[in-house]
């Protein structure tokens, strides 16, 4: 699993100030089993946890 995160902050003038953000979870997308169940039965084999998809997510904050 790697994360990676993106930051910027920007001086408006005075006290304010803007930051973005910008981070992506899963990055390679790697959709490794992480359980399976081995109880006989019709589900034998079956990957029951599974690493989440990867996820973009943008971010703002404003100080004043």
């Amino acid at each position: 699993i790697a994360n990676l995160r993106l930051s910027k902050a920007l001086r408006l003038g005075g006290t304010r100030r803007l930051d973005v953000d910008f981070d992506i979870f899963n990055i390679l997308n790697s959709n490794a089993p992480l359980s399976a169940t081995f109880l006989s039965g019709p589900t034998f084999g079956y990957v029951t946890n599974v690493l989440p998809p990867r996820i973009a997510r943008i971010g703002a904050r404003f100080a004043f």
